[in-house]
């Protein structure tokens, strides 16, 4: 776990700061779920023991931090089960208010493109909108909160096919975390995107996030103690690159490393390392 933490600079359980967004990219033969289930835990637990002095209470509170998670894939029991392997309970969570779900398994866009689409990704945007209002209060906004939408991929399905319509629900989403001192975390399959054209929309995704995890199988094939590879790319701005004396041209920062899925755990290590 230090590895991915330390390639993702986490810092107690800070993930981005507010507006920033995190994309995931998995594939078919090599699920990124447990990423998104690493970071939920990091923000969810990793809260449980920050004290902080509210000077609207006058005393000291827990620091808690709150994941709005929208699960366009998969119901909430599939993330329950995955958190009780890596030893945390996710409805207990839910239960005090700081795991919210929103269930968009079957959401879907009827009609053609066009104002029956644009609706139903405008009730989305209200449901998260009105969620997020309701349960971030003064206090809550001291920790660490975050929106994660799985997978934006069947978003755009939803959508049929309309990138610039889920583009748009996005950039809302982003200046919602923003305004409400949230980060937003999104995941998409990228190997469903075969041709050049279709792949203009994971190309957006990429423009459009400041951090980049990419989950993919091994370049050399499978192997049986060895199940994918991760790449973590911290895009940095040209201010950025200003600051820290590199010039005008902003460079990326870019950690690899491999990853092994056991019964009740993930283990990372560097490349070659052997158990």
């Amino acid at each position: 776990m230090a590895l991915l933490d330390e390639a993702l600079h986490l810092e107690g359980n800070q993930l981005l700061q507010p507006g920033k967004v995190l994309l995931v990219k998995d594939c078919v033969a090599t699920s990124g779920a447990f990423i998104l289930t690493h970071l939920i835990k990091k923000i969810l637990s990793g809260s449980s023991d920050s004290v902080v002095w509210s000077k609207a209470s006058g005393q000291k509170v827990l620091q808690s931090g709150l994941v709005l998670f929208v699960g366009l894939s998969e119901p909430f029991t599939h993330y329950e089960r995955i958190a009780r392997k890596l030893g945390f309970n996710l409805s207990a969570y839910r239960d005090n208010g700081q795991f919210i779900f929103i269930d968009g398994l079957h959401l879907e866009c009827k009609g053609s493109i066009g104002a029956m689409t644009e609706n139903a990704l405008i009730e989305l945007y209200k449901s998260i909108h009105q969620t997020l209002y309701g349960c971030i209060t003064l206090e809550g906004n001291m920790g660490c909160n975050c929106i994660v939408i799985d997978d934006v991929s069947l978003l755009e399905i939803a959508a049929h096919g309309s990138e610039d319509l889920v583009l748009d629900f996005l950039h809302y989403c982003r200046i919602l975390s923003l305004e409400m001192g949230c980060s937003l975390v999104l995941l998409s399959h990228q190997d469903i995107y075969a041709s050049q054209s279709d792949s203009r929309f994971i190309k957006h995704l990429e423009y459009f996030a400041d951090m980049m995890i990419d989950v993919e199988p091994l370049n050399s094939g499978i192997a049986t103690d060895v199940h994918g590879q991760i790449t973590v790319i911290h895009r940095t701005s040209q201010e950025d690159g200003i600051n820290s004396g590199e010039g005008n041209s902003p460079r990326n920062m870019v950690s690899n490393f491999h990853f092994r899925i056991k019964e009740n755990l993930v283990q990372y290590f560097p490349p070659g390392k052997q158990f």
